[in-house]
């Protein structure tokens, strides 16, 4: 027999995993996003600051929210292409386990997101005040597919 004390336990962590989970409802959705610390919604023609990180480095932050997609288990691709649609620098692919943000200003319940991504830049100099189009795919284990692009301006931090 189950403790009061253990029932309380198990109904709370229920009703957390219930509140946190994806929502495959509805159809896949990603937002591109910058930021380190939260997510900023990136519109197009705004500027990006190049950061040079701590290994030597260049990045521009990038940041997705996600929903219609199994969050927790995704695979995040972006890529930085020229006007005439060719990459600038190498794409940046990555395996991730989303966070859900259903308790964050402009998200919705069953909405994952991650924040702080470095997107590389090889060759920083060669984009500053260029338009480059930012771009991310994610998909989950489902074929489950969503893809954001934004028009992006990269400046010096």
């Amino acid at each position: 027999m189950m403790s009061k004390r253990a029932a309380l336990v198990a109904a709370l962590l229920l009703a957390g995993c219930a509140r946190g989970g994806p929502d495959l409802d509805i159809d896949p959705f990603v937002e591109l996003g910058t930021g380190v610390v939260r997510f900023e919604r990136l519109v197009d023609d705004m500027e990006v600051p190049t950061v040079y990180g701590p290994q030597g480095g260049y990045h521009i932050w990038g940041s997705v929210r996600v929903t219609g997609i199994d969050w927790r288990r995704v695979q995040l691709y972006f890529e930085l292409l020229d006007e005439d649609g060719e990459l600038v620098s190498d794409p940046t692919h990555m395996p991730a386990s989303l966070r859900d943000c259903s308790d964050q200003d402009g998200c919705t319940a069953g909405m994952g997101e991650e924040v702080g991504i470095t997107v590389f830049v090889d060759d920083p100099p060669a984009i500053w005040s260029e338009d480059i189009t930012m771009t991310v795919e994610v998909s989950d284990s489902d074929d489950r597919i969503a893809y954001d692009e934004r028009l992006v301006v990269p400046r010096p931090e």
